[in-house]
């Protein structure tokens, strides 16, 4: 039996770390469901060797994704506010500093939270979380993995 090796990015649907590969070389993506049993699997059961994918594989260009304009950036802040009244125990210094934004109901329960992603520390959109557990579907401007790391913008000097 094949034991895991690691984690990749999957050529088919583009996910950052989706794909599982094995030791015997198959793989299995998590988030497309892209297969490929191992050599040795394939030649038990009498197939031929294929080089052709499982899937034909959907081009991702994360560079045709436009940056926030200005203009949505000030929608969204004066639709949104900066505190987030401790929601998943985050205090509202630490959303204010890192540029977290928030959007209450009507209840001031909240709606939906706005992370800030940057590339080379200039904003180029933000990324959506809508209450309880919905992602992406309201993110704005270009989001995903030419981004820096969440926060990566506070942390510009070198260091250990």
């Amino acid at each position: 039996m094949a034991e895991f090796v690691r984690h990749e990015s999957c050529d088919v649907c583009g996910s950052s770390d989706g794909k599982a590969i094995y030791s015997d070389g198959s793989h299995f993506c998590w988030v497309c469901e892209d297969v490929k049993a191992s050599d040795d699997f394939l030649e038990e059961k009498g197939y031929k060797k294929s080089n052709k994918p499982n899937k034909e594989r959907k081009e991702v260009k994360v560079s045709e994704k436009e940056k926030i304009t200005p203009e949505q950036n000030e929608e969204l802040k004066k639709n949104t506010s900066s505190r987030g009244s401790n929601y998943r125990g985050i205090t509202d210094q630490t959303l204010a500093y890192f540029g977290v934004r928030t959007n209450f109901k009507e209840d001031d329960s909240v709606n939906a939270v706005f992370y800030p992603c940057t590339e080379n520390g200039e904003l180029v959109g933000y990324k959506c979380r809508e209450h309880p557990k919905n992602f992406g579907k309201g993110n704005v401007g270009r989001t995903g993995k030419s981004c820096d790391l969440f926060g990566q913008f506070r942390f510009t000097r070198p260091g250990k």
